[in-house]
């Protein structure tokens, strides 16, 4: 008879090998899928970001009043014997509220922190920071957007007597992003105004550089130029050796509107306090250096076996992991790699923090030194805090591509096994259909989506764009 060629045979002992490989490497697979999963819940502890970020909210937004009435109807209702404040935040809407509310709501909400001519009296200190300790001070600065022709430049003249305009790209009129990458890449450039405002300094000294540096008609706050005023305060909780920055802004559309936020990013500092932690990261790293060293000896075969077929190395070894699922691995290796590499920074961030925290300017509550010494530690805690926050969101979008390429191994393994590959070989005789779909599907969403804008764009704000 013919038989069976010998390509076939080896064709076929080499699916063998590799469904019996994916097939031994299924429990490790689940198993790192597991500790992963947990190592990432462990180290973003959302439930504790959250509840400090929703606190320190609440107050900016609900206790932090101005616009103060004496004997109003409301207080002798009440029986209060204080003065009460008839706006909040998001009553703010001219340059004069936003004076009034840094002067009569932000800052004394800091009241206790500042020092005072005599004892501090400490029950009158709010009670929301008995966990958030202010430390160091408050740094305000001021976004300036770049100055350009008008559109017209002689009707602006005669009819709004303005000489000169912003860009186009300054006319925004939309609320500012509520999440925290878009602060963070609005840093507080070298030409920026910057006042600071500490601790240490008398309450009396404080409020009058507050009506110099905000009240409307100040040299600080420029009316052409001013895009945004940002304040910033550090806040230390001793309870979870956490340090979180209070961020409050204020945007000035070029349409007249004034957006304000409240943000409130923490940083753990000490990123190891508990022992499950420490198991569980060192268990996921055993599971990764076991990828690497069993990628490792596959790329040896494939090398001898290429210089026993004259053919280049680095070709076979790209025809390799071409192939998808030996890419799925490829892709792990990279992504883990990058993970610890950042992961490292990030821990030596966060000792770099607390070390400074712990140093002779900041080793109490209100800073000690000169002027310039305390603004130069501020200056200095706050850019290292706001590159850490940007190295800690670099570790969060690495760690949520790797939770896409841990389940992908898992799905190799699966594809060797009778009942786990139903979904996987699926997913493979539809992949084509359903990017055909996808493809109509994004279109007619598309359409909708910029429909509703132009439609309902101009009166309903949440119409007024994609987000």
């Amino acid at each position: 008879g013919k038989g069976v060629r010998v390509g076939q045979v080896i064709e076929h002992l080499s699916t063998e090998l590799s469904e019996d490989t994916s097939c031994r490497s299924l429990p490790g697979a689940i198993l790192l899928f597991a500790c992963f999963i947990v190592s990432c819940l462990q180290a973003e502890e959302p439930t504790l970001n959250y509840s400090t970020r929703s606190l320190l909210n609440e107050i900016l937004t609900e206790d932090a009043n101005f616009a103060y009435i004496p004997g109003s109807q409301f207080q002798h209702d009440l029986g209060a014997d204080q003065d009460v404040g008839m706006k909040v935040l998001d009553n703010a809407n001219t340059r004069q509220d936003v004076h009034s509310w840094f002067r009569l709501g932000f800052f004394p909400l800091f009241q206790g922190s500042f020092s005072l001519d005599g004892p501090a009296d400490m029950s009158a200190i709010i009670t929301q920071w008995e966990y958030n300790s202010a430390i160091g001070g408050v740094r305000l600065s001021q976004e300036l957007a770049p100055l350009g022709d008008c559109r017209d430049a002689s009707m602006a003249k005669a009819l709004a007597n303005f000489d000169i305009c912003s860009p186009a790209f300054h006319y925004l009129s939309t609320p500012l992003s509520p999440h925290l990458p878009d602060i963070l890449a609005r840093e507080v450039k070298e030409d920026d105004p910057v006042r600071w405002f500490f601790f240490s300094e008398d309450w009396s000294i404080i409020e009058a550089r507050i009506d110099e540096t905000l009240r409307p008609n100040s040299t600080w706050l420029q009316r052409r130029r001013s895009e945004s005023v940002r304040a910033a305060v550090p806040l230390y909780n001793p309870e979870l050796h956490t340090l979180t920055v209070v961020y409050a802004e204020f945007f000035f559309a070029r349409s007249g509107k004034q957006w304000a936020r409240v943000l409130a990013p923490t940083l753990k500092l000490q990123v190891y306090y508990k022992l499950f932690h420490i198991v569980v990261d060192v268990v996921c790293a055993i599971l990764v250096l076991h990828i690497f060293y069993s990628e490792g000896n596959e790329v040896r075969v494939i090398v001898i076996e290429s210089k026993r077929q004259r053919m280049t190395p680095f070709k076979a070894i790209f025809e390799h992991f071409t192939q998808f699922w030996n890419g799925v691995d490829c892709l792990c290796m990279i992504g883990f790699s990058f993970l610890v590499f950042y992961w490292i920074g990030h821990i030596q961030n966060a000792q770099t923090l607390s070390d400074m925290l712990a140093g002779d300017l900041f080793g109490q509550r209100t800073m000690t030194g000169s002027e310039e010494e305390k603004a130069q530690a501020l200056r200095a805690l706050l850019d290292h805090v706001e590159m850490s926050l940007r190295h800690q969101l670099t570790v969060a979008y690495i760690r949520s591509i790797c939770l896409f390429l841990v389940p992908m191994r898992m799905f190799k393994a699966f594809s060797a096994q009778a009942r786990l590959s139903i979904l996987t070989r699926t997913f493979t005789s539809a992949a084509t259909d359903v990017f055909h779909f996808m493809l109509i599907f994004f279109t007619l969403f598309m359409s909708w989506a910029v429909c509703g804008i132009v439609l309902f764009g101009n009166s309903v704000e949440e119409f007024a764009d994609f987000e």
